[in-house]
């Protein structure tokens, strides 16, 4: 097996272990901070998909890291598609990190004080996660389609 290939491997499998569980969890968050103050079970579950979303979230940088060493090894730098790609990568972690975990912190500290989860800030959420995850479905979609 050559380089490239374990380097594809790897990059694949980070995305999937990396990038799925952190979608999940971040997508589910706003329902079960939104529900927490009346209901005990939803306030655990809301601080297991936040930690869930950090520590995921930081793990993330990962499948980029290896996607670069991947691109490096290939000689896809140049290719239209990777960069496009990478831009796409590069804005929807920056989603993440700007406004998907700080909202999550926020909520949560609210809800943990005592206080209910803001609605505005939930729907901000939501919206905010939508375009982080759907940044994962374009990048996925260029990947796999290389259309330029």
């Amino acid at each position: 097996m050559s380089l490239t290939s374990l380097l594809l491997l790897a990059h694949v499998v980070s995305a999937l272990v990396m990038i799925g569980p952190l979608t999940v969890a971040s997508g589910a968050f706003g329902r079960q901070v939104a529900a927490a103050p009346h209901d005990p079970a939803a306030l655990g579950a809301a601080r297991e998909l936040g930690r869930i979303s950090t520590t995921y979230g930081s793990a993330t940088a990962l499948v980029g890291g290896i996607g670069a060493v991947l691109a490096n090894e290939a000689g896809w730098w140049s290719a239209l598609w990777l960069q496009v790609a990478v831009a796409v990568f590069v804005a929807g972690y920056a989603i993440l990190v700007v406004s998907v975990l700080p909202s999550q912190r926020k909520l949560l500290a609210a809800v943990e004080a005592g206080g209910s989860a803001d609605p505005r800030l939930v729907r901000r959420l939501h919206g905010t996660t939508g375009a982080y995850s759907l940044s994962w479905v374009v990048v996925l979609a260029l990947m796999v389609l290389k259309p330029w």
